[in-house]
């Protein structure tokens, strides 16, 4: 049954007579799911993957923690303290690689400075701040409200600017900060 917009719940018998709800996430062809037993949710999981073809992604297990991938978007799931966190330490340093921005210098806040965009606005750039920006904003809706703010400015001057130098220099400032603090993120906590 539908909960809301792409979430969907299901009531399954346990063993031994109890009975647990499972919920199922369903973004675009990427579906999570969550409840009951794993030997539920692997059942439920097969009979989906009997009218649609799909990957079951196992988690890496470090210690008491799995640590999923989805889309860019590391989860760790911590089993003795029951806490989630999201973050996306992976999706920044490849994105700081393809940038040739590894080791490059680290600031302790992403503030983008208007004054600086505005002096450089009118010198070309090599550099494709359009593409850094898709990145940024992915990773500021998904993990990083902290740098919301700042890739939402560097959002509006590239629209009104364009790809420059002073954009340029913003979105690598963004891209230094996140270096600092690649496994910063979400975490739930039943505390």
């Amino acid at each position: 049954r539908q909960a809301a917009n792409c979430l969907y719940y299901k009531d399954v018998e346990l063993p031994g007579g109890k009975s647990a709800t499972l919920w199922m996430s369903l973004y675009v062809d990427d579906v999570v799911m969550g409840g009951g037993t794993e030997e539920i949710r692997r059942k439920e999981i097969g009979k989906i993957f009997e009218k649609f073809p799909g990957t079951y992604i196992e988690p890496k297990i470090v210690g008491s923690t799995k640590c999923y991938d989805l889309n860019g978007i590391e989860c760790e799931i911590e089993e003795k303290s029951r806490t989630i966190l999201f973050h996306m330490s992976s999706y920044i340093t490849k994105m700081l690689k393809e940038r040739k921005l590894e080791g490059a210098r680290v600031y302790s806040t992403p503030k983008v400075s208007s004054d600086l965009i505005l002096r450089d606005k009118d010198k070309p750039t090599g550099f494709r701040v359009r593409e850094c920006l898709g990145g940024l904003i992915w990773i500021s809706t998904t993990a990083r409200p902290d740098i919301s703010y700042d890739v939402s400015a560097l959002a509006r001057f590239v629209g009104v600017y364009g790809e420059n130098l002073g954009t340029a220099n913003a979105a690598k400032k963004i891209l230094q900060y996140l270096s600092g603090s690649k496994r910063r993120g979400i975490m739930y906590s039943p505390k």
